[in-house]
Order: C-alpha cells, then sequence, then structure tokens
C-alpha cells in the first residue's frame, strides 16, 4: 500500500503547491514518508475488520449474513479512518 499511494501523494503535493494551502502537509515532509504512513495507517485499519469476520467465520472477499450491512460500513471506512490517523500523525 505504501507504494500504491505514493502517486496519490505526489498529485497531492503539486495541488497543495498550486493552490497555496494553508497547513501544507505534502510540501513541508517527505513525500516517501507519508507514503509509508498512509499505506501502513490502510493495512493496520483493516485488520480489526478482518480478525472480527474470521471469528464468525466469514471467508475472504465475503460479508456476514447476519450483520451485512454493518460489515459494508465498516468494510469502506475503517481504511479511510486508517489514513485520516496517518494524517494527524
Amino acid at each position: 500500500m505504501p507504494l500504491a499511494t505514493f502517486p496519490g501523494v505526489i498529485v497531492s503535493r503539486q495541488l497543495e503547491m498550486i493552490f497555496d494551502i494553508n497547513g501544507q502537509v505534502f510540501t513541508q515532509h517527505s513525500p516517501v514518508l507519508i507514503a509509508v504512513l498512509l499505506g501502513l495507517g490502510y493495512c493496520l485499519a483493516e485488520l480489526p475488520n478482518s480478525y472480527v469476520k474470521r471469528r464468525l467465520g466469514v471467508k475472504e472477499g465475503q460479508t456476514s449474513k447476519n450483520y451485512k450491512w454493518m460489515f459494508i460500513i465498516i468494510d469502506q471506512a475503517d481504511s479511510a479512518f486508517g489514513c485520516l490517523f496517518a494524517y494527524k500523525l
């Protein structure tokens, strides 16, 4: 994931400079460091959800039949929260 986030960090860095955004995150820090933190945040945030799904007997790539909507929402939101946590760092 750190490699996958690196192009987005580079684009965000350029946009930050073009639009002169206050609180410049991307131009003040190393793009490699930001990509690594975002990638790790994304991956680590997936772990609790995966753990719970395995304990409930849900197979990879599937959702629970009993808690379908909850897992759909969590599957989409967990990685976003991980990236937000990385931004906070």
